[in-house]
């Protein structure tokens, strides 16, 4: 089974933002640091900044399990590193669309409401879900 890679989901999730007007300012490759993706609106002064992850290389279902949990907390815990204000800012989390039921069971409502988070979930045939704060927050379970 073809797994989604992590730089898949950051073209893949760019090309999403693209398609809402925005223009990619960096695009981060493995390894380096910052956010794995930075696009600012064309015409508003309103940046993304989103973390990216990818299927791991698990076969084992309690193993897949644990390690998108570990994944959905790292990239959580990017984000809450790189915030600052809301001032022209937006965050978001971009996952293979395989993490979508585990990514809204295990976020809080009140996390998403209180960082305004975005979600994008990423399918293997590269169709990109997104999620605003309103609707990621009505879906997630507290």
């Amino acid at each position: 089974m073809t797994r989604i890679s992590e730089e898949f989901v950051k073209e893949r999730t760019q090309g999403k933002l693209a398609e809402l007007g925005y223009t990619r300012l960096n695009l981060r490759s493995a390894g380096s640091g910052g956010p794995d993706l930075v696009a600012r609106h064309r015409t508003h002064n309103v940046a993304f900044v989103i973390e990216c992850k990818g299927e791991s290389g698990a076969v084992e279902e309690h193993t897949k399990s644990a390690v998108m949990d570990s994944y959905i907390l790292v990239a959580l815990g990017q984000i809450l590193i790189r915030f600052t204000v809301f001032n022209g800012r937006k965050y978001g989390l971009a996952f293979p669309a395989t993490f979508r039921q585990r990514v809204l069971g295990k976020l809080s409502p009140a996390v998403v409401a209180r960082l305004r988070l975005h979600l994008f979930f990423v399918s293997k045939d590269g169709r990109v879900e997104h999620l605003s704060p309103t609707k990621a927050k009505r879906l997630t379970r507290g």
